[in-house]
């Protein structure tokens, strides 16, 4: 007895000119290859409102770790190496305990994390 396996062919999604997939043609990304979106926000003057705003209410200097004291009065912890600094301050010696920042989350396997940290002008 033969038996004859069935594939099923489907065609491949058509592909579409970089200009209408929202990359720049004709540019060379500054990220090592990758193409940039048109509509990457750099960062703006307002940009500030689009984070959540919170207090720095912990830092370990020695292992680059801390917390932010968010409104609901949660503690959220991130550890600086995981974290993305946006603004003109972007080193750990320029968090400051009871400094108000804005800020991102994500969810990792150990539960609620900072993401970005955005220190105001």
């Amino acid at each position: 007895m033969v038996r004859e396996a069935a594939f099923i062919m489907q065609p491949k999604p058509p592909t579409r000119p970089p200009e209408a997939s929202g990359v720049r043609a004709g540019t060379d990304p500054p990220d090592g290859g990758r193409a940039q979106p048109e509509h990457a926000v750099e960062e703006s003057s307002d940009s500030g409102d689009k984070f959540y705003r919170g207090t720095i209410c912990k830092l370990q200097r020695n292992a680059q770790r801390g917390s932010i004291h968010a409104p609901s009065g949660r503690e959220i912890p991130f550890v600086f190496q995981y974290v993305t600094m946006l603004g003109p301050h972007r080193h750990f010696e320029d968090l400051v305990e009871g400094m108000e920042v804005g800020y991102d989350v994500s969810w990792t396997s150990r539960g609620l994390r900072v993401s970005v940290i955005r220190i105001p002008d």
